[in-house]
């Protein structure tokens, strides 16, 4: 039985492990593609409308929400919050993209955050979204927590680093092939161990005065399949 098969197995029935790694990898291909295209002076508007065109054009569908790019102070926002409009990318500036699509059925789900110009205090807030995110997976894969002791884990060690952790990001469960998990709505309310691929580990740093942020998001995969 092959590697993939095994863990296929594992996981359960009908689980098309390798066509969800799939669009896990076409979702983070889009993101870097999308942040490429991002430049000084655009708006977000006008960012969030090549996304979508970035989407399409790598055959992407919309998945579960729209695509979000935010830029410096909306960075902080709150995902329920709307964005301050017409919101322009500075010379020196931190933005996000953040994507949810499906490819060929599947969904995926990803976040990452970049840096425009020099500006260390924002590399150090995105350079730490996504070490933080890391840093949390280890905590899963090497000790098996729930999804809440994640983000307990994942709040303590961003004070650590300087930065608040967003509340409201709180994870969620990948569309499509969960089951079995409690019927918890995030998961940082899940009281087991999350399954790999069925969750999305979000983190989203803020400084303490709320004006910028950083965001990064992945589908939990374990160590074998995790690229």
């Amino acid at each position: 039985m092959s590697e993939i098969s095994a863990i296929a197995e594992h996981a359960g029935p009908a689980r098309p492990v390798d066509r969800m790694l799939l669009a896990r990898e076409k979702t983070r291909e889009a993101i870097g593609q999308i942040a490429a295209r991002v430049q000084p002076g655009m708006r977000e508007e006008e960012a969030v409308e090549m996304a979508t065109g970035v989407l399409e054009q790598m055959g992407l569908e919309a998945g579960s929400r729209p695509a979000r790019v935010r830029f410096g102070r909306n960075t902080a926002r709150l995902a329920q919050q709307p964005p301050a409009p017409r919101v322009e990318l500075r010379q020196s500036d931190i933005f996000f993209v953040d994507i949810a699509p499906s490819f060929n059925a599947y969904a995926g789900d990803g976040a990452a955050s970049f840096v425009v110009g020099i500006d260390g205090v924002y590399e150090c807030c995105a350079r730490d979204a996504k070490r933080l995110f890391r840093e949390v997976r280890d905590v899963w894969c090497r000790q098996r927590r729930s999804g809440a002791d994640l983000y307990a884990h994942a709040q303590r060690q961003a004070r650590l680093m300087g930065w608040e952790l967003n509340p409201d990001m709180s994870g969620h469960r990948l569309p499509g092939f969960g089951h079995g998990e409690t019927g918890a709505t995030s998961l940082a309310a899940l009281q087991s161990t999350p399954r790999s691929l069925d969750w999305v580990m979000q983190i989203h740093l803020g400084d303490r005065l709320k004006r910028f942020g950083a965001f990064y998001a992945d589908v939990l995969i374990d160590d074998d399949l995790y690229g």
